[in-house]
């Protein structure tokens, strides 16, 4: 059997035969799921050293591997078994997202002229009189002259994700 618990350790090891080195990878605490761990490791063992497809379901375990098991996922990788690229690839990207996203400079700028140029077509379909939209930039309002009515119409500023 090659999972065991060594004297002194908390987790059981799994010890497998990587080309011509036996390598010992770390388990969890109990038994069972270390077993499935082993079945595991063998079934990848075996899809890499023929260059086989990679099965589904093996593929789905390698993908939650590093959040479940990171000094398992740590210990593949060291031995070569997989590589942090592939197994990185194949993550969604709002997962390899980290941290704050920060806008560029005159992302508020580049959304207030998109609202003018907005409130501009939809008062041109409505309206066929001659057009002026003139930005007041200490209220972010809009003053509308259409023929000598003036009338103030207030555009939301397109707010920031954070």
């Amino acid at each position: 059997m090659s999972v065991f618990k060594p004297a002194g350790y908390d987790i059981y090891l799994v010890k497998l035969q990587v080309g011509r080195k036996q390598q010992r990878f770390p388990g969890v605490h109990q038994l069972g799921p270390s077993q499935s761990i082993e079945r595991h490791l063998k079934r990848l063992i075996g899809v890499r050293a023929g260059n086989d497809v990679m099965p589904s379901d093996l593929a789905q375990w390698l993908l939650d591997l590093p959040q479940r098991l990171p000094n398992l996922y740590t210990k593949l990788c060291d031995c070569g078994l997989l590589s942090r690229s592939t197994t990185d690839a194949r993550r969604p990207l709002s997962e390899l997202l980290y941290g704050i996203i920060l806008p560029k400079k005159g992302f508020d700028d580049q959304g207030f002229q998109i609202a003018v140029n907005t409130a501009r077509r939809s008062l041109l379909l409505y309206s066929r009189k001659p057009l002026l939209l003139a930005p007041n930039s200490q209220f972010h309002d809009l003053t509308i002259v259409t023929g000598g009515l003036e009338n103030t119409h207030c555009i939301p500023l397109f707010n920031r994700a954070r």
